[in-house]
């Protein structure tokens, strides 16, 4: 069932037997929730419009969702949220430019500036959830948000200084973060490491692009 509510209007409406599911957004501020037992649809894409939208993906429990989303943001400032905090698998997240992928199971995004990811919980002892983050290039504030089990980021091949932030709260257990800045090539930059964050500041004739990753609750760190 979908329900639609606007401006003190609602409508609910109720599909049987559908492959793909697309709902395009008004103007204005919308939220759009995907709950996690609609896995019976192969494919959902939503379409925002001008105004700062946001995809609430998963409802903490992504697997149970349909297998391939969309969120197309349109104007403003859009946010989509891929909530997994619920679930009990610990298979691999691997993010890239305009799609993020949990297992197969793919996320694609456009004209998205801000992506959260909650992960879930891995079972057994000393289990982990991994999160690798490639080639961020399109000015994306990247979240990841670990659980209760030992979570590690790697983030690699930061070729842009087109990346707004990416941080990184490992939650719970023993958490580590890699950061390999090795295919950087631009000059002059220069590192700036404190508990808490790196700063890379670097640009060409002296004007400084900014990428920062934050950090909290990790446990060990290499750059």
């Amino acid at each position: 069932t979908i329900t639609a509510s606007k401006l003190g209007y609602s409508l609910s409406l109720t599909y049987v037997s559908i492959n793909q599911l697309a709902i395009y957004g008004s103007v204005g501020n919308d939220m759009y929730n995907l709950g996690s037992g609609v896995g019976v649809i192969p494919s959902v894409s939503f379409y925002g419009n001008v105004g700062n939208d946001t995809f609430n993906i998963g409802g903490g429990n992504l697997l149970a969702s349909s297998p391939t989303i969309n969120c197309f943001g349109g104007g403003g400032n859009n946010t989509m949220v891929l909530d997994d905090r619920y679930s009990l698998h610990g298979k691999l997240w691997s993010v890239y430019d305009q799609v993020a992928y949990l297992g197969t199971a793919a996320y694609n995004y456009s004209n998205v500036q801000n992506l959260e990811i909650i992960g879930g919980i891995a079972l057994g002892v000393g289990a982990s959830t991994n999160y690798i983050v490639r080639g961020l290039t399109n000015g994306v504030n990247l979240t990841v948000i670990g659980n209760v089990n030992n979570d590690n980021l790697y983030v690699t091949d930061i070729t842009s200084a087109n990346v707004a932030s990416i941080t990184f709260d490992g939650g719970l257990g023993f958490n580590t973060l890699n950061v390999d800045d090795r295919s950087y090539f631009a000059q002059p930059w220069a590192a700036v490491i404190t508990p808490n964050s790196i700063t890379r500041k670097s640009g060409a004739s002296g004007l400084p692009f900014l990428d920062v990753v934050n950090f909290y609750n990790v446990g060990s760190f290499t750059y």
